[in-house]
């Protein structure tokens, strides 16, 4: 399946991806180190990405070659959830039948938990973007597979030093590892007993971690000229729960407290054309570290705000709960014949550093931004914990368990197999469009280094600009772009006019709708049009 999902979206590219191509070129020689290091994104991704680039493809084919270093990617967390299994339940625990509730047969933890992990990684994550999701659910699950094994077999000096490694790349994959690294390290000591013994082993897993780290956040500081350890939280907080107005460009701050220093410029108003540039040759300026842009100003808590993000964010947790409805079914029936609700409760219980840390996660994602691959990891985690501390009458074990695991299997899988399926047999026969653009554009004249102008709607339709290394300075407003074919004549030449004055060569319009305007000449087979600015 997860071959099937990269070739069905070998062509497609997000903003987030073409940032972290962008930040992949500091892997080649030549190229500033400090490239890698953005408020934003974290680095080890892009890193990764830079790796597989050594070989140096063909700019057209290197978004087609970002998708199949995700496959090694998604590998790389199949292997840490098959770490993270072994170590939920010693299979000494499984097999104790002599008591009246036992566990449920490790069959019923196989069979449930590889398809969580199949839900949370092809469904929730995907692997349709170049993204760093698969990146920290790999980390996420080594870390709790560390965790579990030194709950079941103690925490040693070389246990809570690996786990102190694993928290560390963790970070520089994705920066919300950070507190949830903080709990797995709290839930340790509370696991270990004797908390005063262990915490010199915990300190040493913290300093460890942060001595990893230290390579992105101490590079982010110098560069922000402040102790920074990211600026992905506070940058989400302001977009999705302050939401300052016209959010793309940042030009009021809404609820929060400041002024922007960096916001792009208005040179015109109607239609309304921005301009904006980094002090790097980057693709999309706007999205390469949109943190960037936001510097100066500081989100601020205002309590009706927060519940109205809340209420969005947990409306998204009912969209994923009611899509996996077999598995909540599945669980409410093993509790019915488990018979005994105390017993079943006291299981679950001595599960808590799963659902905690998984309903932890969930929390912290509730309160400001949710995207189902957020928070596929965290759902696993939370529905292990809840399968595993059910005990069930030994009896019943053979007769009941199994069905059920099997049939919360079908559930979930038939309906994501022909999902998959579907989009597979769409994208199987794609034309790479930006790749045909990109040709015709070398063919035109443009070149690397060149500064361009865009009008589009989409924020999925940059690859052209990435193929080309040319730099997009100035745009129409993308949430209005239509607004421009629907303004007078003269209104759209003062458009174009504000744009030549930005430096632009041309612009390269996408055109969704049969038009041919006047003036613009096409690009190959494509919707893509172009505009002559400069010629110089």
């Amino acid at each position: 399946m997860a071959s099937m999902e990269v070739s069905a979206y070998r062509y497609f590219v997000s903003t987030d991806g073409i940032s972290y191509l962008d930040m992949s070129d500091a892997v080649f020689p030549g190229t500033e180190w400090r490239r890698l290091i953005t408020g934003t994104w974290s680095p080890l991704y892009p890193f990764l990405l830079g790796l597989g680039r050594l070989l140096r493809p063909d700019p057209y084919r290197e978004i087609v070659t970002g998708h199949l270093i995700n496959i090694p990617m998604f590998l790389a967390a199949f292997a840490a959830f098959e770490f993270f299994l072994r170590n939920v339940v010693p299979r000494e625990e499984i097999s104790d039948l002599t008591r009246e509730h036992v566990s449920l047969p490790r069959s019923v933890y196989l069979v449930v938990g590889y398809t969580l992990f199949l839900w949370a990684s092809i469904a929730n994550i995907t692997l349709r973007t170049l993204r760093a999701d698969m990146l920290m659910t790999t980390f996420l699950l080594l870390a709790m597979g560390m965790l579990l094994r030194i709950k079941w077999r103690g925490g040693t000096w070389a246990r809570y030093l690996t786990l102190g490694m694993i928290l560390g790349f963790g970070y520089l994959a994705k920066a919300p590892i950070l507190p949830i690294g903080g709990l797995i390290l709290a839930s340790s000591l509370l696991l270990a007993g004797d908390w005063k013994r262990t915490l010199p082993k915990a300190l040493l897993s913290a300093i460890v971690s942060l001595a990893i780290g230290s390579l992105y956040f101490i590079p982010l500081s110098q560069k922000r000229g402040d102790l920074t350890l990211g600026e992905s939280s506070s940058y989400n907080y302001l977009i999705h729960v302050d939401r300052p107005e016209t959010a793309w460009y940042l030009q009021q701050v809404g609820r929060g407290s400041g002024r922007f220093l960096h916001s792009a410029t208005k040179i015109f108003d109607k239609p309304a054309v921005y301009q904006f540039s980094v002090e790097q040759a980057v693709t999309y300026p706007m999205r390469f570290d949109p943190a960037y842009w936001a510097q100066g100003v500081k989100p601020r808590f205002y309590l009706r705000d927060q519940f109205r993000a809340l209420a969005g964010n947990l409306n998204q947790y009912k969209d994923i709960l009611e899509r996996t409805g077999g598995l909540i079914a599945g669980l409410a029936v093993l509790w019915f014949v488990s018979g005994n609700g105390r017993q079943a409760l006291v299981g679950i219980m001595t599960q808590w550093p799963l659902w905690f840390i998984g309903s932890s996660g969930l929390a912290m994602y509730a309160l400001v931004h949710v995207e189902d691959r957020y928070v596929g990891v965290f759902f696993l985690l939370l529905w292990m914990g809840l399968l595993i501390g059910l005990r069930a009458p030994a009896k019943l074990l053979k007769e009941v368990a199994p069905g059920i695991a099997w049939g919360i299997a079908t559930s979930i899988l038939i309906p994501m197999i022909a999902t998959v399926c579907s989009h597979f047999l769409v994208g199987f026969g794609a034309r790479d469009v930006d790749a045909e653009a990109a040709r015709e554009l070398t063919r035109l004249g443009i070149h690397a280094g060149d500064n361009v102008a865009r009008i589009s709607a989409e924020v999925t339709d940059l690859a052209w600009a990435r193929m080309l290394r040319v730099s997009i300075i100035t745009e129409v407003d993308i949430e209005h772009a239509d607004n421009f074919w629907k303004s007078l004549p003269d209104q759209q030449e003062g458009a174009l006019k504000a744009m030549a004055a930005t430096g632009a060569r041309i612009v390269v319009a996408h055109i969704s709708e049969d038009l041919a305007p006047a003036g613009w000449q096409r690009l190959g087979k494509t919707l893509y049009w172009l505009r002559w600015l400069n010629t110089s």
